[in-house]
């Protein structure tokens, strides 16, 4: 990103980290990914508030 290193230490803790996802050749549910993501997408607020309760980061 183009981040010096004191800058990337700062705000690497306001990045979000996604997962690879991995669909086996047996994962024949039509559109698997896209409802995975949308999942994740979903939760992804939540996991975001108890971060930033838990480590006091300001949005």
């Amino acid at each position: 990103m183009g981040w010096s290193p004191a800058v990337r230490e700062r705000n690497l803790a306001r990045v979000v980290n996604h997962a690879r996802l991995l669909i086996r050749p047996w994962g024949r549910l039509k559109n698997l990914a896209s409802h995975m993501l949308a999942r994740i997408e979903r939760q992804l607020p939540e996991d975001w508030e108890q971060r930033h309760r838990e480590t006091g980061l300001s949005c």
